[in-house]
């Protein structure tokens, strides 16, 4: 390599942010992921009647629990039914809508029908080649400035 090669590598190393700020980076933006993380897996959605006589948690999977006051008992069959109907779909609509929200945090678009299990496995794939890349980065300007007399 000429020399003059390697003093445009030296300049463009010293210019690159040290390796300890690189590590401080990593380290929040995985801090960051991580909690994105355990949002996305505490997320439930919840929703009420408009009396409130029926109250529903749920997740985009699964109704996770439903509360009927004993007033709803009395009303008739079809319209108890009906009422639980709209308060479970409005209760999984208020977990698609926190979901969207935590995902939006993260630059990533999604609707209804993203697989959340692919969801995280490739977030968690995303932290991993961030802690990859910055300890190549970190090694790189490590061995620029050692080469370069710093």
């Amino acid at each position: 390599m000429s020399n003059g090669s390697f003093e445009s590598i030296a300049a463009m190393a010293a210019s690159l942010p040290d390796p300890q700020t690189i590590g401080r980076i990593a380290q929040q933006q995985a801090e960051a992921l991580e909690r994105s993380r355990e949002r996305l897996n505490d997320l439930v959605g919840s929703a009420a009647s408009e009396d409130g006589l029926i109250e529903a948690t749920a997740t985009d999977a699964k109704v996770l629990s439903l509360t009927l006051d004993p007033k709803a008992m009395r009303k008739p069959s079809q319209d108890l039914a009906a009422e639980i109907v709209e308060a479970v779909n409005a209760a999984r609509l208020d977990f698609d809508a926190q979901r969207q929200e935590v995902l939006a945090d993260l630059g990533v678009g999604a609707g209804p029908s993203v697989d959340m299990s692919t969801a995280m496995n490739d977030m968690r794939d995303m932290g991993d080649a961030l802690q990859r890349s910055t300890a190549d980065i970190q090694a790189l300007v490590e061995r620029f400035q050692r080469q370069a007399g710093r």
